[in-house]
């Protein structure tokens, strides 16, 4: 596969066979305020022949499909919190809005933060199943569609997915969270 990137911030990736073309369209940062800024991905995926998208399936590993951020193992007493409130070490296709890790930075125990990230409601498979972990499991979070199963795009088919990750200062609530998820989705 080929990697081009232009000015406008659109990154295609186009296999040599012509089978799939994917075009990637991030924004910069984009502050909320002092503590907080927002990065939105628009991301439109287009099949130039029939295809099936899938995954290795989930047993003790797996599943993974879409947006991901890995942070440093320096990151401690990490939390994944979701948009109903729960939390969990370990999410394996638990379906929210959104997610939050965050925990204590590398630096010092009053340095604290998290990324947030925001599903669109016009996403394929909203809510999204995530999958990833916190400190023990390495740092991750995954918006992953494909988690549950594969899914099959029909030839000139596009997909288009939209989110936007929330860089933020401490550790922010369900109710904060909810909240920037709500402005977020008020805007067509």
């Amino acid at each position: 596969m080929r990697l081009q990137h232009d000015l406008a911030q659109s990154i295609a990736l186009i296999d040599p066979a012509r089978e799939l073309t994917f075009w990637k369209y991030v924004y910069g940062g984009k502050p909320l305020g002092p503590d907080c800024y927002a990065i939105d991905f628009y991301t439109n995926l287009t099949a130039k022949s029939p295809l099936l998208l899938d995954r290795t399936t989930y047993t003790t590993w797996g599943g993974y499909g879409g947006l991901i951020f890995r942070g440093t193992r320096n990151w401690q007493k990490t939390r994944l919190l979701f948009s109903d409130g729960s939390t969990t070490d370990r999410p394996t296709g638990n379906r929210a809005d959104w997610a939050d890790l965050s925990g204590t930075l590398d630096g010092g125990i009053d340095q604290q933060g998290g990324i947030a990230i925001f599903d669109h409601p016009q996403n394929l498979r909203h809510p999204t199943p995530w999958y990833g972990g916190t400190e023990k499991y390495q740092n991750y979070l995954n918006a992953a569609f494909l988690f549950h199963e594969p899914l099959e795009v029909e030839e000139d088919e596009t997909l288009s997915f939209r989110y936007r990750v929330i860089v933020h200062d401490g550790i922010w609530d369900q109710p904060r969270l909810a909240a920037e998820y709500g402005k977020y989705t008020s805007v067509p």
